[in-house]
């Protein structure tokens, strides 16, 4: 089935949650492809989308006092399939009482992890506004659904999705504390948070920065490709269009269809990252240029908006990335000297 992949081009998004009654989580992710009735399921389909490195959430519904996340583990493989034999669980499955066996999704667990404290329903309650907020930013910026793992069961309850395996956005680490073990090892391999840093600090060497918070990242992206577009146009470039993906700018210079791959930052950076697709599309289509615009400044205004001006621009024309300077992620690149 369709799934709105809405993560699959920032790396820092590889988190998710099993929602389960298993005794022992923290192993494998095991789902049948369709459902009860023979259907796909997205919380099913979403089995096929962990990588390995990506970390999942451990959610236990049948505990005492409510369901709580309780730990979290790393997959270690990609997905696979295979066949299960699994009853199911709604009130047509526990009607049917007989166990059906079909096609299923594995993916491979590096153990479990257990959270010094539980994540509890009364823990997501206290921050009930930011939770959600955190939710429709998502939406807005990038349309439903995005399988958010929570949703209001009744006032001043929340309860994870009725499912097996949602998205856990990396802005709810931010919100609560207390998963900060599932997170700290992950995300200091993947980014440097811009949201916590003044613009124009100079970044770690190394070190790929991304914005969390999705308005202050588009933000970003947009002053990124104003500045870039007008510097081609003031070189006489016509025909400029953005393409968004697997590259930001098509145009023609002197003559010649030249692609652009744009990335931006509001720090002095000398990495950047790069989607899989966006390495082999430089590989691929040549005269391809990378432009870099860092060091934008920004402002969030009283209507939560974001205000941008300024910015470095660099070129590195005619590019094609270089293996040498690709992070074994394959998604932080040196910027060449």
């Amino acid at each position: 089935m369709a799934i709105n992949n809405w993560w699959a081009d920032d790396p820092s998004q590889r988190y998710w949650m099993e929602i389960t009654t298993r005794a022992a989580p923290g192993y494998d992710l095991l789902a049948p492809k369709l459902d009860g009735g023979g259907l796909p399921q997205w919380s099913y389909t979403l089995v096929s989308h962990v990588q390995p490195g990506d970390r999942v959430l451990h959610y236990k519904t049948n505990l005492a006092g409510g369901g709580a996340v309780i730990g979290w583990s790393e997959a270690v493989t990609p997905p696979s399939t295979g066949t299960i034999t699994w009853q199911a669980r709604g009130t047509r499955g526990r009607a049917r009482a007989t166990a059906i066996t079909g096609p299923s999704w594995f993916v491979a667990l590096g153990g479990f992890n257990e959270l010094d404290a539980w994540v509890r329903g009364r823990d997501l309650a206290a921050i009930d506004h930011q939770l959600f907020a955190v939710r429709d930013r998502l939406e807005q910026s990038y349309g439903r659904p995005v399988y958010f793992p929570f949703f209001r069961y009744r006032p001043g309850e929340i309860r994870a999705q009725q499912g097996y395996l949602v998205k856990f956005p990396l802005e709810l680490f931010g919100l609560l504390p207390n998963l900060a073990s599932a997170s700290s090892a992950a995300v200091s391999e993947a980014n440097l948070v811009e949201d916590e840093e003044r613009p124009g600090t100079r970044a770690p060497r190394g070190a790929a920065a991304r914005a969390q918070d999705p308005v202050l990242r588009a933000a970003i992206e947009r002053r990124s490709l104003d500045v870039t577009k007008a510097h081609y146009v003031s070189l006489g470039a016509v025909d400029v269009d953005e393409i968004g993906k697997p590259y930001d700018l098509a145009l023609t210079l002197d003559g010649v269809e030249r692609h652009i791959e744009v990335k931006g930052s509001s720090l002095e950076i000398d990495t950047v990252e790069l989607t899989l697709k966006e390495v082999l599309h430089a590989e691929d289509f040549q005269p391809t240029d990378l432009a870099v615009v860092d060091g934008i400044s920004w402002k969030r205004m009283r209507d939560g908006s974001i205000k941008t001006s300024g910015g470095r621009l660099r070129l590195w024309r005619d590019w094609a990335p270089r293996d040498d300077s690709l992070s074994a992620r394959k998604f932080a690149y040196s910027l060449p000297s």
